[in-house]
């Protein structure tokens, strides 16, 4: 995106310059990027508006239309166009695991990602940036998968549960 539209990207770092993220991160907005937007986000957007739309729309449009105001909260073009799909992603997670818990872990592990690791990782050799990515996808696919089929299960067992109680 950053490619094509150069403008959008000149206002991002912009964005990113004034809230203090662009050099070295204090401890408050260390807390606030990576801990507390993370949960308040997912309580909002997940939690609240997909859970709410839910009530009356199928699953795929509740979760599209929180992911488009989740995209649109981020007030610019490329962090709307990523958290847009970051949210489809994060709103699939908290509906087939059964949780918001999971699609917070997940939001935390991507804010934390973005904040803190990709600093440590400027600079670095390539051939070690690619080894260290497919290491990271590996693990977090693996964790993923884990946590799905340990939700699902979870999920399983409230319905059941559920019905019995009837």
């Amino acid at each position: 995106l950053a490619a094509i539209f150069p403008d959008w990207l000149e206002h991002y770092e912009e964005l990113v310059e004034s809230a203090g993220l662009a050099n070295d991160i204090s401890l408050i907005m260390l807390c606030y990027a990576v801990i507390l937007a993370p949960i308040c986000e997912e309580l909002i957007f997940r939690g609240v508006i997909m859970q709410s739309a839910r009530r009356a729309l199928p699953f795929w449009l509740a979760n599209t239309m929180q992911a488009l105001l989740f995209g649109i909260f981020h007030m610019n073009m490329i962090q709307g166009c990523y958290a847009f799909a970051l949210g489809l992603v994060l709103g699939y997670v908290c509906y087939r695991g059964g949780s918001i818990y999971y699609s917070i872990f997940m939001h935390f592990l991507f804010n934390f990602w973005g904040t803190i690791i990709s600093q440590f990782l400027e600079g670095i050799d390539e051939t070690l940036l690619i080894l260290l990515m497919i290491g990271s996808t590996i693990l977090s696919l693996s964790f993923g998968f884990l946590l799905f089929y340990f939700g699902g299960k979870r999920k399983e067992q409230k319905r059941l549960r559920s019905q019995a109680q009837s």
